[in-house]
């Protein structure tokens, strides 16, 4: 049970650390598949949310992307959408990364 508490505060702070960064529009965040695919890409990601549905309704696409992040060192965490963290996050796509820089430096 601690363990889930965890998990569940976890997830909560990573989604109000995302939820900031969109709000303040610094760049920091990316949410949606390509965006996301990207910013691993790039190396800018250094951490992705994924919720559980979209791992299975778009089981190639986000796995793709997931082992992306691992090959490169990204940290993911999947988000259950029972829980508020991740019925945001479905209401961001199902997808999102806090970025270490921005990746549009217009």
């Amino acid at each position: 049970k601690a363990l889930g508490e965890y998990s569940l505060a976890r997830d909560g702070e990573l989604m109000q650390e995302m939820l900031l960064h969109l709000g303040k529009d610094d760049g920091l965040a990316e949410y949606g598949i390509l965006p996301v695919q990207n910013a691993i890409k790039a190396g800018a990601a250094h951490t992705v949310l994924v919720s559980a549905s979209l791992l299975h309704e778009q089981k190639e696409i986000t796995n793709t992307i997931l082992d992306e992040a691992k090959r490169a060192g990204i940290m993911f965490h999947v988000l259950d959408e029972k829980q508020e963290p991740g019925k945001q996050l479905a209401g961001l796509g199902g997808i999102a990364a806090l970025l270490r820089y921005r990746m549009n430096f217009n």
